[in-house]
């Protein structure tokens, strides 16, 4: 009797702890692929971070960071209204969620998805996740034109 109630106790504590894990596990895809996916494709500066507003647990409140992108250039909207020259860009909060974070006054190469509250971006659909170096913008440009020819 003793070993059913260890067994079921134990059964119980790794249910529970399964049913907590979360996180965020994509299959990177090609250059290629993720331009044809993506709805929008742009080239931005990011300008403005929403504050991260946490409650007393630490937990983020509405689990999005928004982010005030200076717009560059736009190489693929599909029918998506991009504000420009700034347009707002979401994210999750947490990179367990895929949520991408992007620094204030980097330039990045941007794509994703029109959700129901604007463009969204996540980690398993950027094409490029770090800052593009300045001198490397035109390289950049014609490499991404090179893709929108091919899409």
């Amino acid at each position: 009797m003793e070993s059913i109630f260890v067994a079921c106790l134990s059964m119980s504590l790794v249910l529970l702890t399964l049913r907590s894990v979360s996180g965020c596990s994509c299959m990177p895809g090609t250059l290629h692929g993720s331009f044809k996916k993506s709805d929008f494709v742009l080239v931005g500066r990011v300008i403005y971070k929403t504050p991260e507003y946490k409650d007393e647990t630490q937990n983020y409140l509405n689990g999005n960071t928004d982010y005030d992108v200076e717009v560059l250039r736009v190489l693929k909207q599909d029918g998506i209204e991009i504000g420009t020259p700034v347009t707002r860009i979401t994210t999750r909060s947490a990179d367990s969620l895929c949520g991408v974070y992007l620094e204030v006054g980097q330039v990045y190469i941007l794509n994703g998805f029109k959700g129901d509250s604007g463009l969204r971006i996540s980690t398993c659909s950027m094409m490029s996740r770090g800052p593009v170096c300045p001198k490397m913008l035109g390289f950049v440009y014609d490499t991404l034109a090179t893709l929108q020819s091919l899409a």
